[in-house]
């Protein structure tokens, strides 16, 4: 025999539909936030693809034909003391210059490096690849006569050849001992500018010893 009278049976009812309704919407909120959720990654993940892929993309449009811009490698040496300096010519630890195929001059220096005026000697450029020219001038033009008699010189490196080259220049005497400076440039700038001068060294010219 059920004792529950009528309006028991009614409030328990209603609970239980409400109940129901909860559940119902609670689920319901679940399963938007899921699809919500996988939309959001999805409209990520094509963003991401159009970016990589477009032809505006900043880091691919450097990119060439080959697939990447010529890098060359030179290296530079470690001071006893371990601190590092402008002048230290290439030796040991690696630098990398964009060169874009240009032949960059790095080193120069006169054989010898004292010389008695009269006499000959040998100026040395080396560069950062081959396959271009540098320019080659001093600041005493008048103690130092290149081939065929006239500053800059160019000369030449080419492909395949090697990074070295060399050039004979005839001195003239002086009255007192001088020093020279020599300096290099890539071939396309002008080297009446000491700005542009990528390489640079000095040699002594000297008077005859006296009797």
């Amino acid at each position: 025999m059920n004792l529950a009278s009528p309006s028991s049976r009614r409030t328990g009812a209603i609970f239980s539909l409400r109940l129901s309704v909860l559940l119902a919407m609670f689920s319901l909120l679940l399963a938007c936030c899921a699809l919500s959720a996988a939309s959001i990654s999805a409209g990520a993940a094509e963003r991401a693809d159009l970016h990589l892929s477009s032809s505006s993309n900043t880091l691919l449009s450097l990119l060439g034909e080959s697939g990447a811009p010529a890098i060359t490698l030179q290296s530079l040496p470690a001071s006893p003391s371990g601190d590092w300096s402008n002048s230290l010519q290439p030796a040991t630890d690696l630098v990398c210059f964009l060169t874009g195929g240009k032949s960059i001059p790095v080193v120069i220096f006169g054989t010898p490096g004292t010389v008695t005026g009269g006499n000959n000697m040998s100026i040395t450029v080396q560069v950062n690849q081959v396959g271009g020219s540098v320019l080659v001038s001093c600041d005493h033009p008048g103690l130092l006569t290149p081939p065929g008699g006239s500053w800059p010189y160019t000369l030449n490196f080419p492909s395949g050849g090697s990074t070295s080259q060399s050039f004979t220049v005839s001195t003239s005497a002086v009255s007192s001992n001088t020093t020279v400076k020599i300096y290099a440039c890539e071939s396309d700038l002008d080297i009446n500018n000491p700005a542009n001068w990528q390489a640079t060294n000095t040699c002594l010219v000297m008077q005859p010893a006296g009797p």
